[in-house]
């Protein structure tokens, strides 16, 4: 009988080391299989920064393709002045081009310009919000005489208040922007004529327009 209770408590005791030993096991199993919280935050950290960087990537494709669109060149054209120089300059026929003007242009050579188109010789109100250089704006009757010229109208500054901002007025049906200085340089003054060198390009661009 004690041989047969030694026996059954050495059984016992196996049995209880078999247990811990497949119990450390499987303790051992489900850290291999759970990552550690350390381990799970770095993965979601790297999950979430690839996110953020594609969400990146496709608003700066958008905001860069926008820009694009925003500075796509008007069409051109040459205009002759008086004293027979040749100035380059883009039109803008229809409200979208005349309302952006030269906004947020940097610079403007002397040799161009924008001409500003309408349908008729009507008084136009022109400002220089968000207008970054200084322009002399040139108001120009259905005949392509000079009628008024405004010189050296000072550029605006970021998020200068309404009345900070420079403004002209005068009767035309077209309007042309130049490097300040460029009316003093070629002798410009009311009443002499301008040439365009291709007139009935102005029709077409001006039917044209969106």
């Amino acid at each position: 009988k004690r041989s047969r209770k030694a026996e059954s408590g050495k059984q016992s005791v196996v049995d209880k080391k078999q247990q811990r030993m497949e119990a450390r096991k499987l303790l051992m199993k489900k850290k291999k299989k759970k990552p550690s919280k350390k381990i799970r935050n770095k993965t979601s950290g790297k999950k979430r920064n690839k996110i953020l960087l594609l969400i990146a990537v496709h608003l700066l494709g958008l905001f860069l393709f926008a820009l694009y669109k925003y500075n796509l060149r008007l069409p051109q054209m040459s205009i002759i002045l008086p004293n027979s120089r040749i100035i380059s300059v883009e039109v803008a026929s229809d409200e979208k081009s005349r309302r952006k003007g030269l906004m947020f242009r940097k610079s403007l050579k002397q040799n161009e310009g924008m001409l500003f188109v309408f349908d008729n010789d009507s008084k136009r109100n022109f400002w220089m919000k968000n207008t970054f250089i200084d322009l002399d704006i040139l108001f120009i009757g259905e005949d392509f005489i000079i009628s008024e010229i405004f010189e050296n109208v000072r550029k605006s500054k970021i998020n200068a208040s309404y009345s900070e901002i420079s403004k002209v007025s005068a009767k035309g049906k077209y309007i042309l922007e130049l490097a300040a200085g460029s009316a003093e340089k070629n002798r410009l003054r009311a009443g002499l004529k301008i040439e365009i060198e291709r007139q009935e390009v102005i029709g077409k661009i001006y039917k044209e327009a969106p």
